[in-house]
């Protein structure tokens, strides 16, 4: 019962169970960390450019990045975990187009990526990209600048 008692006091004393600092001010949890837009972007380029050449040889698009790696259109360490957003690839109900999205979950990413078929990358800010947002400038023309993500951007066609 000695024991119980000390390891009880040993534990209040030490502030154990608190979220409260040096001072006794409650410690706000660290904020997440951002995600890396552009391995983001490198991801979407990669999967519209190996989805391109997967249609040419195959007649059918790729069902996941797993299956672009396996068939040797991506290379291996196209993992794109370590950059904070998810990748994904669906096929349509007719397996004739597909759709990458990459998004950053719980805001940690300022805008998020779309491509299909078409190969053209669109972006959105806050929410999943869709075949209906902005379309991605490509970067070696003059840019267009939104001023609020610094991006370059034209308008959805």
């Amino acid at each position: 019962m000695k024991k119980l008692a000390m390891v009880l006091i040993v534990l209040l004393s030490a502030g154990c169970g608190s979220d409260a600092g040096e001072t006794g001010a409650p410690v706000a949890p660290a904020p997440a960390p951002m995600a890396d837009e552009e391995a983001a972007l490198r991801a979407i380029r990669a999967i519209a450019g190996a989805q391109s050449e997967f249609i040419g040889r195959e007649r059918r698009y790729a069902r996941s990045v797993e299956e672009l790696v396996d068939a040797l259109y991506l290379p291996a360490e196209a993992d794109w975990s370590d950059s904070g957003y998810d990748v994904w690839i669906s096929l349509s109900a007719a397996a004739d187009n597909y759709r990458a999205t990459v998004t950053a979950p719980d805001g940690t990413g300022l805008r998020s990526f779309f491509v299909d078929g078409t190969g053209v990358i669109r972006w959105a800010r806050g929410e999943e990209a869709t075949a209906d947002d902005t379309v991605l400038e490509d970067p070696a023309a003059a840019p267009a600048t939104d001023p609020d993500a610094g991006a370059p951007v034209v308008s959805p066609q």
